[in-house]
């Protein structure tokens, strides 16, 4: 009876064991290579954008359409300060200072960036996708069940997909 009961506990712990990693190694594993790209713009000036992670170097692009008329010429171009605003909100936390220049003129604005190092991570639990570098974190939200389609702060909705 004692032997069986020994058997029993050890069964059970080494369970428990197994439970527990395989949960941990989920909620904490990176992704290296992954895609989000733009579906819709949310009410905002960004016309286009996308996060295209391939072996851990993040390609940040963001294209934005200031011009209401397309026949406008660039050099007419003239940002009124509430679209100014709107471009340093959407651009705050993704470029620095000097990849900032809102002053562009250009039918469409255009702002790229490269960060090494970076990761993707998928918490299904709280239904968040999270890009991480070492200064840098993008937050999305799940829109469906399975985290194939996202939205971040600005209300941008993107597809998600992952190697």
């Amino acid at each position: 009876m004692k032997n069986k009961n020994i058997v029993i506990f050890i069964s059970l712990l080494a369970f428990f064991i197994v439970s527990l990693s395989a949960c941990k190694s989920e909620k904490n594993s990176k992704i290296e290579n992954a895609e989000l790209n733009q579906v819709t713009n949310g009410g905002t000036l960004q016309s286009r954008g996308s996060y295209k992670l391939k072996d851990g170097t993040l390609q940040i692009f963001k294209e934005l359409q200031t011009v209401k008329d397309i026949n406008q010429d660039p050099s007419d171009l003239i940002i009124s300060d509430n679209e100014r605003e709107e471009i340093i909100k959407l651009l705050d936390n993704e470029l620095s200072e000097e990849d900032k220049q809102t002053d562009q003129n250009e039918l469409f604005q255009t702002y790229e960036k490269e960060i090494k190092k970076a990761y993707v991570q998928v918490d299904k639990k709280k239904e968040k996708t999270v890009i991480y570098a070492d200064d840098y974190k993008k937050e999305f939200t799940w829109l469906d069940d399975q985290g194939n389609r996202l939205v971040d702060s600005n209300k941008i909705e993107y597809s998600f997909t992952k190697e």
